[in-house]
């Protein structure tokens, strides 16, 4: 869901624009006072660290017009990457987005100069390792969790048996499941 976000900030930079475009239905939506106290409480030790550690320098990393322009092409390459579904990127690029967003808040061109380095770097290990990625998801099938050593029957019915039932059918899941969902609203 995020990656086409990613991408459409990034085509807003290519575009050269000040500030990020909004649909009109999202910019009239109201924002909560107690979920923004929430957020506020909930992040505070973080964003007080990320004021420490980054502030506005080598703006011009981050004005130019052929640092935005690149900003904003890194940006549509890794939303589309991170729309993909491949195995094991979603925290690398999740962190390298967080590294941009930090850097474009803040106005930080080291940071801005350490998240191209970083996207690079993703972008060529997702590139080298591309075909060896295509093959792997290329040899999953319907069966690539059984046993291919037997067709006895018996054999393969003791790994369809389930003791104690289905995880997510027994009651003790239901009643975690929901302690977790109340925490969360």
């Amino acid at each position: 869901v995020s990656g086409p976000l990613v991408s459409l900030i990034g085509l807003q930079l290519l575009a050269q624009m000040e500030h990020p475009w909004v649909p009109r239905f999202l910019s009239r939506r109201p924002l909560s006072r107690p979920g923004m106290v929430k957020f506020r409480d909930r992040t505070a030790r973080v964003l007080r660290w990320v004021e420490k550690v980054s502030r506005p320098r080598t703006e011009a990393v981050i004005d130019h017009p052929a640092a935005r322009t690149f900003t904003g092409l890194m940006l549509v390459l890794l939303g589309f990457l991170l729309a993909l579904p491949l195995p094991a990127t979603n925290y690398p690029f999740g962190l390298i987005l967080l590294a941009y967003a930090i850097a474009l808040i803040e106005r930080d061109g080291r940071l801005m100069l350490v998240a191209w380095a970083l996207g690079l770097g993703q972008l060529a290990v997702v590139g080298v390792l591309s075909g060896q990625i295509a093959e792997l998801l290329g040899s999953i099938d319907a069966g690539w969790n059984e046993r291919r050593d037997t067709d006895d029957k018996t054999v393969l019915a003791a790994y369809w048996s389930f003791r104690h039932e289905l995880p997510v059918t027994h009651p003790d899941w239901h009643h975690q499941a929901a302690r977790v969902a109340r925490a969360l609203a």
